[in-house]
Parts: structure tokens; C-alpha cells; sequence
């Protein structure tokens, strides 16, 4: 079976979900999308992000037969044809967010319609639409196949409770097919739906969601996904979150933590959606205590510009040019009992003193 994942956000956590799924059953499974192509949570180095996605589905399909494939499927792929020879046994819609790819729609409604020709375009005839619940309507719209929905509503298909949210992690019960799994635990409420439509995959693939839940019933993120470290005696988790939506939901969800104090280190890309600069720093600004914004692959736009444009002349607002150096600063003044989030690079690596490293090496290695 071929799988299509798309959304704004929560493509890649589903992804990763789903090979934990699939490990507990002993099931065959390749993905692919930001973090390259894996089998069975192993990587597959000789092939990645620059070979064309037809090659690396007949690689998997030549190896491994009868095996289930799936792939992170991105807007501006979508909108260029890419995926135009793809056929899907299943397409999934994760959540779909404004003031993103702005440099590749001409607006919202034009990114949303890219985003739904998943399913009118390549999804099969007989095939299985899964998507938020909240979309329901619009999938419909672009499809005549069975819609599976998931989210927090009990209309959904596969809807969730949480029982408890903490700083060690979230624990919630799943209730699907008049079935419930209490006491799921993942490492932030902000990824239950993307469980959930991993969930919905699964069973539409015939795994047993029982044996697929297992006995643990603890599931992880990639690196670089909420990863928490603590250091001195604070928390410092660094994500992916790089727009408006996602940084509003960590946030509020950090919130409900019980943390001393917030403190938010991120910056926003260069040649990227800047309508979306001044909204982040607003959102940051009113769930943190303190908001450092930094360098974030500026491209070919200055730091500088950037970061006057995060902030909107809010003093406030700490600017720190170097990513390094204001992850550091955060970690040596922020107080025992804080947090600090350090977001928007997750593992991506880029350069410090002539060293390639990522934001969680940098931490690593701070010492005091």
C-alpha cells in the first residue's frame, strides 16, 4: 500500500508514529519526507531527499514486497505535478495552518486547495481518505471514498481524552470501533491528533490496533519533536515548531505544565512567509515570560530585518543575532524550574565555529 500524509503540521510525527505501530506487529514499513527514507526506523543513506520520490517507492516495492509505504507529500510538490504518477491506497490530512508557503500560494484558500488535491487527484478510486475531523466537509468535497476522521470530538472516528498532562509527558485514552486505550502517553498533547491519524492508517491497513498499542502503550517523537533535556535543573526542549499554529499549541500546552518560568528562544527563515513574523512574536510575547528571537536561516534577507520585523519595535523582545549564542544566554540566566524552548530547527544542523552541529549538540554541550 501507498500512503500520502500532508498538512501544515504533524506530518513527520505520524510518520514516526506509525513505525512504532508497525514495529510492534512486525510489519514491514518505509518512510519517507523531512527526515529522509527509512525501513523500519532504520535509515536508508544511499538514498534521500534529492532522488525522486518514484525511485525510492521501487526501491521499497523491489525489496520488500507486499510492504507499506509512506511519504510526507508537501504543497509545493503538490501545486508542481511531482506526485502526478503517484496513485494512493490511502491519503491523510493532518491540520492545515495560515501565514505558510506564502513564497509558493498566492493565499490561503489557494494553499488549502493544493493541499485537498491529495485526495482528488491521487487518491483511488477504492481507496481510504483520512483526515481532522474539522475538515470533514472540505475532504468530502474532493473525494467519493470512505472518510475516516480523527481529533477530539466524539463525532470523529477515532477521538481522544486526555487523562493527565505533565511535565514527564501526556497521558490520554483513545476510543475507536467502541474500543478504549486509556493511558497512551506521548511527550506533548500537541501530537495526540497525529497519533491518532497514525491510529487510523494502521487500521486501515489491517494491523491490529491492540497488538499495535502493545503492552507499554509509550510511544516517542524524532529527535528534534518535543525532545526534552534537562540541564541545571531546568527543562530544555527543542522543537520544530516554525509558524504561527504550531508555536500557539506548544505554548498553551506548556502552560498547563507548572513550569517557575517560560522562556522562548526562536527566530523565523529567511525568504519565507513574512506575514507570519510579527503574529509569532505577538504569540511568544503572551505565553512566555521571556522571548529571546534569534537567527533561523536567514537565506538571502539580513538577521537584522528579520528579527525588527518579529518584534514590531517591541522592546521586549530580546534580540540575539547568533542562534548559538542565544540559546546559551537563555540557559545561563533562565532560572531553576524554567523551561526554555529553543524552536523552529528542530534537528536540522547548520554551522557554529566552523562546526556543523544542531540545536540539541548545542545544548549538549553547554557547560557551566
Amino acid at each position: 500500500m501507498i500512503i500520502g500524509v500532508t498538512g501544515t503540521n504533524g506530518k513527520t510525527s505520524t510518520l514516526y508514529f506509525l513505525e512504532q505501530l508497525y514495529k510492534n506487529v512486525h510489519k514491514n514499513i518505509y518512510t519517507y519526507g523531512s527526515r529522509g527514507f527509512w525501513k523500519n526506523q532504520e535509515r536508508i543513506d544511499r538514498l534521500g531527499q534529492n532522488d525522486p520520490l518514484a525511485l525510492l517507492l521501487e526501491e521499497a516495492r523491489f525489496n520488500t514486497p507486499n510492504c507499506d509505504i509512506y511519504f510526507e507529500a508537501h504543497s509545493p510538490f503538490l501545486k508542481n505535478g511531482l506526485y502526478d504518477d503517484i496513485e494512493l491506497d490511502i491519503a491523510v490530512l493532518t491540520e492545515i495552518s495560515n501565514y505558510e508557503h506564502t513564497e509558493y500560494h498566492d493565499n490561503y484558500e489557494e494553499y488549502k486547495q493544493t493541499k485537498l488535491t491529495l485526495f482528488s487527484k491521487h487518491l483511488k478510486e477504492n481507496g481510504v481518505a483520512i483526515t481532522n475531523h474539522k475538515y470533514l466537509a472540505s475532504v468530502k468535497e474532493h473525494t467519493n471514498c470512505v472518510v475516516l476522521t480523527f481529533g477530539s470530538e466524539s463525532e470523529a472516528h477515532c477521538w481522544y481524552e486526555i487523562e493527565k498532562n505533565n511535565k514527564d509527558g501526556v497521558y490520554f485514552s483513545l476510543n475507536y470501533k467502541g474500543y478504549k486505550f486509556s493511558e497512551i502517553c506521548i511527550p506533548s498533547a500537541v501530537f495526540i491528533p497525529n497519533f491518532c491519524a497514525a491510529i487510523l492508517c494502521a487500521d486501515s491497513s489491517g494491523i491490529s490496533i491492540k497488538s499495535a498499542i502493545g503492552i507499554s502503550k509509550r510511544f516517542s517523537l524524532p529527535r528534534g519533536r518535543h525532545h526534552r533535556i534537562k540541564k541545571y535543573d531546568k527543562d530544555i526542549i527543542i522543537d520544530f515548531a516554525h509558524n504561527p499554529g504550531g508555536l500557539l499549541c506548544l505554548l498553551k500546552d506548556i502552560q498547563l505544565k507548572s513550569y517557575a518560568s517560560v522562556w522562548t528562544v526562536f527566530g523565523c527563515g529567511g525568504d519565507r512567509s513574512k506575514t507570519k513574523r510579527p503574529l509569532m512574536g505577538k504569540i511568544a510575547k503572551r505565553y512566555s515570560d521571556v522571548v529571546i528571537i534569534t537567527e533561523d536561516q536567514s537565506r538571502s534577507e539580513s538577521t537584522t530585518s528579520i528579527l525588527d520585523q518579529i518584534a514590531q519595535e517591541d522592546s521586549s523582545l530580546i534580540k540575539i543575532r547568533e542562534r548559538e549564542k542565544a540559546i546559551k544566554y537563555a540557559v545561563y540566566n533562565a532560572p531553576k524550574g524554567a523551561v526554555i524552548l529553543v524552536l523552529g530547527m528542530g534537528d536540522d544542523t547548520y554551522v557554529f565555529e566552523g562546526v556543523e552541529i544542531s540545536d540539541y549538540q548545542l545544548v549538549k554541550n553547554i557547560s557551566i
